[in-house]
């Protein structure tokens, strides 16, 4: 059997990505609800498990596509981009273990993760978008 091709391996990334678009949105959103203490403990959790059920159909999804050998390291980039969003999950989840001593510098350390992947999330988005 023959690998992909340029054009599906551009779909299915391109798709990869479409499908955490409303997770990243529901992260961001939940955090700000964190920081203003509009939201309960309970219902975040709830909420940050339903995120990271989503990422990780995603990423099981996306990982077993087979890429065309000139953009494996491209295929790489969207793996550790969605093990990156996963990581935030997790931050953002230890803070609401916390919910204490030390519980502000892990929802601060979860922010900042969260931007970064952002931008690291429209560099690769723009990557895939000119192939």
């Amino acid at each position: 059997m023959f690998g992909m091709t340029r054009k599906q391996f551009k779909k299915k990334s391109s798709q990869a990505l479409k499908d955490i678009g409303p997770s990243i949105l529901l992260l961001m959103e939940l955090t700000r609800k964190e920081q203003k203490g509009t939201i309960t403990l309970e219902e975040a959790k709830n909420r940050l498990e339903l995120i990271r059920q989503d990422i990780e159909v995603v990423f099981f999804k996306y990982e077993k596509i087979k890429p065309p050998s000139t953009y494996q390291s491209l295929y790489l980039k969207v793996l550790q981009l969605l093990t990156r969003l996963q990581e935030v999950v997790t931050c953002n989840q230890e803070y609401l273990t916390l919910e204490g001593y030390g519980a502000l510098e892990q929802l601060d350390e979860s922010l900042k993760l969260l931007d970064d992947f952002r931008e690291e999330f429209h560099s690769i988005r723009r990557e895939i978008e000119s192939i």
